[in-house]
């Protein structure tokens, strides 16, 4: 029997305030994923606008259906013939002061297949450090899974992913989308564990890509269900990237369905240099 292959990619973004200077940055690495054989590439949440104040976002919203990011997202995912999600765009609503956060798919032929609202919203008090995304986004409503070429994929956005009953409410899942951003204080302590935790449940993989700034530092990782080890690039069967100031990570892998008919083996790629440091640029603490 021949094996067929799924190769996906999580690019790990180090995004500021400028919308038009983050995309930029972020289309040399969707090419470099779509040249070494990714089929589907992951973008963070956060990966279009990481701006200095939680309201730059409802700023940079865009009409559904219609904006920058969202013609990005269409524009690379065709020219590349590749999938690509966006991890999280901010959506207009009727409140002038708050937007969706939407997981955004599309397909090789650039069209638009899934949306997903971001339906759990982070709240964390600590010492100096606050964060409230209710005060500027609307919570979504529905779960969204969408079929592509390796099987059901469910979406879901970084907090998302301590709720386990929004994926138990699907059935036969091949793979789980984790876009995030997460806080280094959270993500220290709850991330890999939350990752291997839905997998382990699901039995199925998970894709995560975090957005990386000061404060925000978790690490791209795919997790496979009964093995949560750590490996090098080598090990196909766990593997996760780097992180840091100074890298944007594209972590190339690929898996196989429960149905034992696609496999993969997977390797980082770390692109250094110009791109980081210019997006860098609007990093805040």
């Amino acid at each position: 029997m021949s094996v067929e292959r799924f190769r996906v990619a999580a690019v790990q973004t180090v995004s500021g305030g400028d919308v038009g200077a983050n995309l930029a940055a972020i289309e040399p690495h969707v090419a470099e994923a779509a040249d070494r054989g990714a089929q589907l590439v992951l973008l963070p949440e956060y990966f279009g606008i990481f701006g200095a104040r939680s309201i730059d976002k409802v700023t940079a919203r865009e009409t559904d259906g219609a904006g920058p990011q969202q013609d990005f997202l269409a524009r690379v995912a065709r020219k590349h013939g590749v999938w690509v999600v966006g991890g999280a765009s901010p959506i207009a609503v009727a409140d002038p002061g708050r937007v969706r956060s939407a997981s955004l798919v599309f397909d090789p032929n650039g069209r638009r297949v899934a949306r997903y609202d971001k339906m759990h919203l982070f709240t964390f008090n600590q010492g100096d450090e606050r964060y409230d995304e209710g005060k500027t986004i609307e919570p979504g409503q529905s779960p969204v899974a969408f079929e592509a070429p390796c099987g059901r994929v469910a979406l879901s956005i970084c907090y998302d992913m301590r709720f386990p009953e929004l994926y138990r409410q699907f059935t036969d899942l091949s793979l789980i989308l984790v876009p995030s951003a997460f806080t280094a204080v959270t993500g220290a302590a709850h991330w890999h564990v939350l990752l291997r935790a839905r997998a382990i449940e699901n039995q199925c993989y998970v894709l995560a890509a975090p957005s990386w700034r000061q404060g925000r530092a978790s690490s791209s990782a795919t997790w496979k269900p009964r093995d949560s080890r750590r490996c090098g690039a080598s090990c196909p069967r766990f593997h996760i990237g780097g992180r840091g100031r100074d890298c944007r990570n594209t972590l190339a892998g690929g898996f196989r369905r429960r149905d034992c008919r696609r496999r993969f083996r997977g390797s980082r790629l770390c692109a250094r240099g110009g791109a980081a440091r210019h997006a860098r640029a609007g990093d805040r603490a």
